[in-house]
């Protein structure tokens, strides 16, 4: 049930929000939910539009009967032994005691609560697994503001403009990056060494000065005493 952002806006917000609210409206104003799947178009739209953007615009007040209507139905479809039947109960009861528990508005979850109730309740072959996921939804403090159109329609090009990033991204991956790019080739170190007839000159040069410096003492010693 995945709808574009994009398609969202380029088809209009206040046609579609007026559609909408009036649905949930009309739904709300039910003494009781219909047996059978309650989805019209305009609400079913309203359920996509949560799921894909994670944001809302409606009301808490109309979207808490048909939220509440939906927990009751896919609830209600779980087979469940006689054995477990009493605990079952309560766990469904303290799921609705959670979901009255936000009174004015939606909780910060609300996507998740929407994904699980409307889109991956099939997920769940456990009556209680499913339970504990729907508790941990509703049980947080945290709740999500209602926001005005403008705010949405501001919030859903963001997210269209992710999107197609994300996908430019994708597409045009960057090359990788040379880590030896820039740097130059060392050649081999040079490393200086004495030739042996150097090495020989140079012991025979200093052994000849060590002999005149001896002959300078000696002949100075010489006159010393003359």
């Amino acid at each position: 049930m995945e709808v574009d952002a994009a398609s969202m806006i380029n088809g209009g917000l206040t046609s579609d929000y007026d559609a909408s609210v009036a649905a949930l409206k009309d739904f709300g104003s039910l003494s009781e939910a219909p047996a059978g799947p309650f989805l019209n178009p305009a609400l079913e739209a309203v359920v996509n539009e949560i799921s894909s953007t994670g944001l809302t615009r409606y009301p808490w007040s109309l979207l808490k009967p048909l939220i509440s209507a939906q927990i009751a139905r896919v609830l209600g479809e779980f087979s469940v032994p006689a054995e477990d039947a009493a605990a079952f109960e309560a766990s469904k009861q303290h799921t609705v005691q959670l979901l009255d528990h936000h009174q004015t508005e939606a909780p910060f979850t609300i996507q998740r609560l929407v994904e699980l109730l409307f889109s991956n309740r099939k997920q769940y072959k456990s009556p209680q697994k499913y339970l504990h996921a729907l508790e941990k939804v509703l049980n947080v403090r945290l709740t999500e503001r209602c926001m005005t159109s403008e705010e949405f329609s501001e919030s859903v090009r963001n997210l269209v403009k992710q999107k197609q990033e994300a996908e430019a991204s994708r597409a045009n991956p960057a090359p990788p990056v040379d880590s030896q790019a820039g740097k130059g080739t060392a050649g081999p170190m040079e490393v200086e060494t004495s030739r042996p007839d150097d090495t020989a000159a140079a012991s025979e040069s200093a052994s000849s000065a060590e002999k005149i410096d001896v002959m300078d003492i000696e002949a100075a010693a010489q006159d010393g005493n003359a």
